[in-house]
């Protein structure tokens, strides 16, 4: 409804300026119709494209090259010009010349305000008309001699515009002729008022700008807000809601539009709401609390705040903010029951004031009164020195007294070790499930081993192990501890004559930080250990909050990746792949995600979330598709190649070959059409099975590449043994190749030794000519890089490439 009042207030202003414009142009009109030397007609005309201009949404440079034809069609051979000063500068910006020579209007640009300026500098800075006859006998042009005399520009008027409410200058406004020429009263006055209309186009863009502030900003205000804002008509039906409250009723927008509140209040609070409703509307704003469900059916409690909408006196909707008050309210009643709990405990419990001193008893439990025989009345109010008796660890007190002052807890450090096999996936799935319980089994055992009592192990679930560890008083015996857990693994399993290699990541938190509920130390350790195991895995993290950050951010990003899905965000941009020769012989497919609300989100952020939360099939599967639906569009332009990368993922998949053999049938994908990209890490675990897979791709038609060689463990012996037929060369070897002695030494050898074995080799990255040569002398089939091209939609894509063909027509 803002939006509304917004848009009804910018209107009236645009009806405002309107109605000034005409009321000029009529008083221009009536002055010079009777004179012979204009043309009314024109006048007319010009007039009405230059009021129309006004009225409607047109570019300003479109709307001061309709006032600069006014003025050319009523001035005979005036050549017309309008110049603008730039937002914190000292200088002009040329906004208009239509009928001004193009270089001469470009020249133009930064145009430095000064007296002795030429007319246009000299008239902004001294904020008077500048009448120059001949600009050639004027010394105030010397500087522009040559540009005036190349485009035959003689005479110049110009005159500064003012701000339309405020007495200063934001430009120039001025005609040129190709003679000398003085203008006349008449000309002068016309100028003057037609001048006029220029600054209020400048005034309408201004507030066309202030307009949009100001929208922005309200629509941020809603938009953004934390906490469901939504808006309904008289009705009750939604008329807007933001992200919030979709997130909160798991609905999309389109969803909620146009449907009833009560869609998401429970039913015995709608009679409530609707009583509070119909109060807001009578003018009343409104606060009370109800009871929503989500699309899943989980109940939240909310806090509503409800205040009527209100234009030209009349309710016309009610605008509400939701605030979240279940976890508030889960929380009381967990201390309802806490509170029951102490009561009824069995263990005596002392509650003192830590703020005053002597920490004076402010609550004891019934169980404390037996145990001690103080009545409730005779400790309340004393201090907790009363229990201490002369046999009391001095010790012990002194660390009670120390924790109290501080303001922690008293009990000894615990700590928490989340422990999670690295690879027991693939594993399980090529062994079998039978196999995979007893690497488990034989895991257990041997962690017991290393953790003894009076620590506790437990499995956690699938191949995660938690470890309770008490014994330790500092970090650096976890840290001794972590490396002897680990070493566990260093010996391979042998199950049934069956050699199988694991390790592990740890990650550990502990009581020391502040918490909630045990529950979250587990978390934290859980948090750590898989960000020890992105950073490589075999190795051991401490929990720290920023952590925490990152968790979310990877949950969020989760949700949005399965709406990307769904709404189809995601598009193919294509690179090509080019020969030494300089002709295209394929394209690369790379995946882009345009996210509505972030832009483009970097693969290097999505993809390995995709790829641990399983996401990643799907979106593979997707890449497979559309990309062997756009090679259709790309053979017409003799591209007939296309590559694909595969995720690591999809080679652990039952279904894995048959999708995409059903997927190259669908789109009668030919032999040599389609190459598969894999990269390295593909190869880590169970290197037989992987090759089973890939022989199938080959015997498919597929050409099978390793992607970004060298920069993971894979070695040129694994060429010998798979069946890759295409091997791509990691950028960081080619960068500088023609300057680095190094790189250009490993990719030499790289070039050598695969020759022989009849694998065709592609070189990524190459951005310079002198790379492109180094690797074309040195023998090497094919490159890409930003040298030729960056990676495109496929529309730009195949524009590019039908240059392409032209260039290599006309060679």
């Amino acid at each position: 409804m803002q939006d509304n009042l917004l848009e009804y207030s910018w209107v009236a202003t645009g009806v405002v300026l309107a109605l000034l414009a005409v009321t000029i142009l009529w008083r221009v009109y009536l002055h010079y119709s009777h004179k012979k030397s204009y043309q009314p007609g024109q006048l007319i005309k010009a007039q009405y494209d230059a009021l129309n201009s006004l009225v409607q949404q047109k570019p300003v440079a479109n709307k001061l090259e309709d006032i600069c034809h006014l003025i050319e069609s009523q001035i005979d051979g005036a050549l017309c010009s309008v110049m603008l000063k730039r937002d914190n500068s000292n200088s002009l910006r040329a906004a208009a010349g239509p009928s001004l020579p193009r270089p001469f209007v470009s020249a133009l640009q930064d145009l430095e305000i000064a007296d002795g300026v030429g007319a246009c500098g000299t008239a902004a800075a001294l904020g008077q008309s500048v009448i120059v006859r001949d600009m050639r006998l004027d010394e105030r042009f010397e500087a522009f001699l040559e540009l005036i005399d190349e485009h035959n520009l003689v005479a110049c008027w110009s005159h500064p515009i003012f701000h339309a409410r405020e007495e200063r200058v934001i430009g120039t406004f001025a005609v040129y002729f190709r003679s000398p020429k003085l203008p006349t009263t008449l000309d002068l006055e016309f100028l003057v008022r037609t001048r006029d209309l220029v600054a209020l186009v400048m005034e309408q863009q201004e507030l066309a700008l202030q307009r949009e502030k100001v929208e922005q900003h309200h629509k941020s205000l809603f938009a953004y807000n934390p906490q469901p804002v939504f808006t309904m008509d008289s009705d009750g039906r939604f008329i807007s809601i933001n992200r919030a409250g979709c997130e909160l009723l798991k609905l999309h927008e389109h969803e909620l539009i146009g449907q009833h509140y009560e869609l998401a209040v429970v039913e015995e609070d709608r009679e409530r709401t609707k009583e509070h409703f119909e109060e807001a509307k009578r003018g009343n704003a409104q606060s009370y609390e109800i009871k929503v469900a989500d699309k899943l059916g989980h109940i939240y409690d909310l806090d509503i705040t409800n205040t009527p909408i209100i234009i030209d006196g009349e309710v016309t909707g009610v605008h509400g903010i939701a605030r979240d008050r279940t976890g508030q309210r889960k929380s009381e009643a967990q201390l309802k029951v806490l509170e029951s709990g102490i009561e009824a405990s069995v263990n005596g419990v002392v509650i003192s004031d830590a703020n005053k001193p002597g920490f004076p008893v402010t609550y004891i439990n019934p169980a404390f009164t037996k145990l001690s025989g103080y009545s409730f009345d005779e400790m309340v109010g004393r201090s907790c020195r009363i229990l201490q008796g002369k046999d009391s660890d001095r010790k012990t007190v002194h660390e009670i007294r120390k924790a109290l002052h501080e303001r922690r807890q008293v009990k000894s450090a615990v700590y928490v070790l989340f422990i999670d096999l690295d690879g027991f996936k693939p594993v399980n799935d090529s062994l079998g499930h039978y196999l995979g319980d007893q690497v488990l089994i034989e895991t257990a055992d041997r962690l017991k081993n290393v953790v003894l009592g009076p620590n506790l192990l437990c499995r956690f679930g699938g191949d995660e192990f938690v470890a309770v560890i008490e014994n330790a008083s500092n970090k650096e015996q976890i840290a001794a501890f972590c490396q002897e857990v680990l070493s566990v693994f260093e010996q391979p399993f042998q199950i049934e004559g069956k050699s199988v290699s694991l390790s592990a990541a740890i990650g550990v938190s502990s009581n020391l930080a502040a918490f909630n509920h045990p529950m979250e130390l587990i978390q934290r350790a859980d948090v750590a250990m898989y960000e020890a195991k992105k950073r490589g895995g075999n190795s051991w993290l401490w929990y720290e909050s920023k952590l925490d950050e990152r968790l979310s951010f990877h949950v969020a990003l989760r949700t949005q990746i399965q709406e990307a899905l769904q709404h189809e965000q995601f598009e193919l941009f294509y690179q090509p792949i080019m020969t030494a020769a300089g002709r295209i012989a394929g394209v690369e497919a790379l995946i882009r995600w345009q996210h509505p609300e972030r832009g483009y989100i970097s693969p290097a952020d999505f993809i390995p979330v995709a790829e641990r939360t399983g996401q990643i099939v799907p979106i593979s599967d997707w890449v497979l598709r559309q990309a062997c639906r756009d090679l259709e569009r790309l053979k017409p332009y003799g591209i007939g190649s296309m590559s694909v990368n595969f995720s690591p993922i999809q080679f652990y998949r039952d279904d894995f070959i048959e999708k995409v053999k059903s997927t190259l049938k669908r789109y009668e994908i030919q032999p040599g059409e389609l190459t598969a990209e894999i990269t390295e890490n593909v190869l880590v675990h169970d290197t037989q099975r992987i090759t089973e897979l890939l022989e199938q791709l080959r015997e498919l038609g597929l050409d099978v590449a390793i992607d970004d060689f060298g920069s993971g463990f894979a070695s040129l012996r694994y060429l010998n043994s798979l069946p890759v037929n295409k091997l791509k060369i990691d950028r960081s070897f080619t960068e500088n190749i023609n300057e680095n002695a190094q790189n250009a030494a490993i990719t030499r050898g790289i070039l050598k030794m695969v020759k022989d074995l009849h694998i065709q080799v592609v070189a990524e990255g190459v951005e310079t000519e002198a790379e492109f040569a180094f690797l074309a002398q040195h023998g090497c089939d094919y490159m890409q890089g930003y040298l030729f091209c960056r990676p495109k939609p496929l529309d730009e894509l195949l524009e590019w490439a039908e240059r392409q063909q032209s260039l290599e027509n006309e060679l």
